[in-house]
């Protein structure tokens, strides 16, 4: 029977396309799944201890990181991670970082942990402790989106605002009611294709697609039931786990950290442009940066406490911003009604717009992109298709130093 992954010693060309480049370079590469090849560079050296070496590099490490690859990782951004495409010293009780860990589930899934719960004293309690609500099976009620940290948000295939927070999406109406559902849906009532799925990033694009993302995957929604996907996305430099998404100049760009990528929408797995974030949000914020969307031809930019609106086509901070999140933006105007019984009690909450900051709907007319796609070729690019795979994907190499 034929191995899954091959792993051999090689040294300059050796016959794959791909040559090595002598010491201290490219250590190693490895090819996507479902090629599975992991090729070390034989004119380097490589050692079974963890120490900080100029010369040595830890084979466990350069083999995990490289293992990854073939099990259809890409480079994580974060500093830490075992994916990171710079080589890293770590020590030997070294633990995967989250990010990786999101990675590999996101492929392959959750491992299932079987517990028995410990049995529960008995409580009682009064008539006047029951609380009431309306909410569906698996929905925890959340107060206040505006307050809350969601985790991204776009506009939907009906053109209305979606925010998502783990396995929960909550709808704003904005083109005719201006007010929120009275309660979130799953993810997957909403869009039924997305079966036990939470998203990283959606936004949508200026043909009218709606793209939701989660690590790897990015599916396609012309209408809420009618999609593609999910398709893998592999193309050189796409960011792991990507946490906002961005309409600007009528471009798809992935936000992570400092950087923005762009994303080809007609080629997902091309390699992606990098770019600091002050090119598209100008000036940035100072703060952390916890989510974001594009919605009516502006971007939303949230930290902690405060909202950033921008201009999608220029990137220009609108005036009078930041401002508070939790009132500073068109969706969040927020009023509270409470009833209360003897027995009951029930917490109602509406949100809806100020008129001044509703912001207006736009067709998405198909403006000029003056900020035109060039694609520089690197011998050490990778484009995935859609899976089955039936040919041979470049590697994906392992270096000393930064290469894009």
């Amino acid at each position: 029977q034929e191995a899954d992954l091959k792993i051999k010693f090689q040294a300059k060309d050796h016959g794959d396309g791909y040559p090595f480049d002598g010491p201290g370079s490219t250590l190693a590469h490895a090819f996507y799944p479902t090629a599975g090849d992991i090729h070390f560079d034989d004119d380097d050296d490589f050692t079974d201890e963890y120490k900080d070496d100029d010369q040595l590099y830890t084979l466990r490490l350069v083999a995990a990181h490289e293992i990854g690859h073939a099990l259809g990782l890409s480079h994580s951004f974060e500093q830490g991670s075992l994916m990171y495409p710079m080589y890293q010293q770590f020590n030997s009780t070294y633990e995967l970082s989250s990010d990786d860990q999101e990675g590999i589930q996101t492929l392959y899934g959750k491992p299932e942990i079987k517990s028995t719960p410990p049995e529960q004293p008995k409580t009682t309690l009064s008539s006047s402790s029951f609380i009431t609500s309306t909410y569906s099976s698996g929905i925890s009620p959340i107060d206040n989106w505006c307050a809350e940290e969601f985790q991204t948000g776009c506009e939907g295939p009906d053109g209305e605002l979606y925010l998502f927070k783990d396995n929960q999406v909550w709808r704003y109406q904005a083109r005719k009611k201006r007010s929120w559902d009275p309660q979130p849906s799953l993810i997957n009532e909403r869009f039924p294709s997305l079966t036990d799925a939470t998203i990283t990033a959606c936004v949508r694009s200026s043909i009218g697609y709606t793209y939701l993302f989660r690590n790897y995957l990015m599916w396609q929604f012309k209408t809420h039931w009618s999609f593609d996907g999910p398709y893998i996305l592999h193309g050189k430099n796409y960011p792991q786990n990507p946490r906002i998404a961005l309409l600007h100049r009528n471009s798809i760009y992935l936000i992570r950290n400092r950087l923005a990528f762009r994303l080809n929408e007609f080629d997902h797995n091309r390699e992606l442009e990098i770019h600091n974030i002050d090119e598209i949000l100008n000036p940035p914020p100072n703060e952390f940066i916890q989510s974001g969307f594009t919605y009516a031809k502006r971007h939303y930019i949230f930290t902690r406490d405060f909202v950033y609106v921008y201009d999608s086509i220029h990137g220009s901070l609108l005036p009078s911003y930041p401002k508070p999140k939790i009132n500073g933006w068109f969706a969040c105007e927020a009023t509270y009604q409470v009833s209360k019984s003897k027995k009951t009690s029930t917490l109602t909450t509406i949100m809806r717009a100020s008129s001044a900051e509703s912001p207006r709907r736009h067709d998405h007319d198909h403006e000029e992109d003056d900020h035109n796609f060039h694609h520089h070729h690197h011998h050490h690019s990778h484009h995935r298709p859609r899976r089955p795979f039936h040919h041979r994907l470049p590697p994906h190499g392992y270096r000393r130093r930064w290469e894009y």
